[in-house]
């Protein structure tokens, strides 16, 4: 029989410690709620082993463990921001308990949840963009979850649209910084509530024309247009964004004096 002691909120490239009971164990079972790899050590005692994205398993309490956990998340594959949390949960197994730990590790059996259904209430944010006769850089549009890290609020964005208004192709790529630090391209988006009166959205949202990329965000999709609507949601299902997550759409080589439409959908839970 295990005992839990609660969990400890996960971001990308950001070290954590869990603080437990360092007497009368016989080891922690850790589960890893989130789509990050995490380098788990018990303090000096020497256990350290990789707990890998949607599973759990058994780490041995040894002689001179302190009672600290020092994890270290790193995003090892970009669908990793597709997990619907970002934690991990900690119960002890005291040392006189009977535990088979032959079982270990094994799958949590979740799932990265995908699908466009429009809920009843939810958000929408969108720009056009005028490009330049001589565009030199980028056209971005970024959300940032802005909610505080242990607050458990995800944003579940069900349509990431972009459209071009020209003749000729342009690339549109989409990316992710998962470091805590909102890109803030300089100027803010307007959030629209789709319950009129309802509660709002704590997720920021800002644009940028003509701008550079911010070199800390990590791409993971890419679509040619010519003069379509393209919704990046609708070939990979939602994307869910965690407390200190951005996700950024951007245009690449627009097409000089033409029109730039984007827009984000989503709902917070």
């Amino acid at each position: 029989m295990s005992f839990p002691l609660g969990s400890l909120p996960l971001i990308n490239g950001i070290k954590a410690t869990f603080n437990t009971p360092f007497t009368g164990l016989k080891g922690l079972i850790i589960g890893n709620e989130s789509g990050l790899d995490c380098d788990i050590q018990l303090g000096p005692s020497g256990v350290r082993k990789k707990l890998y994205p949607g599973t759990i398993d058994f780490f041995e309490v040894r002689l001179g463990y302190t009672g600290y956990v020092d994890v270290t998340p790193t995003l090892g594959i970009a669908s990793g921001i597709l997990y619907p949390s970002s934690y991990l949960t900690f119960d002890m197994v005291g040392k006189n308990e009977n535990i088979d730990t032959s079982v270990y590790p094994m799958s949590l059996g979740r799932q990265m949840q995908a699908g466009l259904t429009s809920p009843q209430s939810g958000f929408s944010t969108f720009i056009i963009f005028s490009v330049s006769a001589t565009p030199t850089n980028r056209q971005m549009l970024n959300i940032f979850n802005a909610n505080a890290l242990n607050s458990g609020v995800i944003a579940r964005i069900f349509s990431i649209q972009i459209k071009q208004n020209g003749f000729g192709y342009c690339i549109a790529n989409l990316s992710v910084r998962t470091d805590g630090v909102d890109n803030n391209l300089g100027s803010n988006a307007a959030v629209i509530t789709h319950n009129i009166g309802g509660p709002g959205s704590n997720m920021h949202v800002s644009f940028a024309n003509n701008t550079i990329i911010p070199v800390q965000n990590t791409f993971v999709g890419i679509a040619l247009l010519d003069n379509d609507l393209y919704d990046f949601a609708g070939s990979r299902g939602a994307y869910y964004l965690n407390p200190g997550q951005n996700l950024t759409m951007d245009v690449q080589d627009a097409l000089p004096s033409s029109r730039i439409f984007m827009v984000f959908d989503w709902t917070d839970k």
